[in-house]
């Protein structure tokens, strides 16, 4: 099985890197850090692309979300963007490719 993690620097994609680590199984843990080898954004489908097409994943698992409240009320459209656009590519390219998504 290979697991890709989307959002793994969160407190969410952390702790399941590490239980997926534990268990032995292939991951992938995904974050927007330059310096990541599965460094990737979502301002368009491309970059995703590249991504699953470099990993080959059975399952997607996206933790990917900005909880910051105070960023959130500053910052109206950037928090949409985490948390509902990038969903929403992510979701599109995965039905496409039919790969299992959590």
């Amino acid at each position: 099985m290979r697991v890709l993690v989307l959002g793994s620097n969160g407190s969410l994609g952390k702790r399941l890197c590490n239980e997926l680590s534990k268990n032995s199984i292939k991951f992938f843990p995904q974050t927007r850090s330059i310096s990541n080898k599965y460094y990737c954004t979502f301002e368009n489908y491309d970059k995703f692309i590249k991504l699953i097409n470099k990993t080959k994943p059975n399952i997607v698992i996206n933790t990917i979300s900005n909880i910051d409240l105070l960023e959130c009320e500053k910052n109206y459209f950037k928090c949409f963007e985490d948390n509902i656009l990038t969903s929403q590519i992510i979701s599109k390219i995965l039905k496409k490719k039919k790969i299992k998504k959590i």
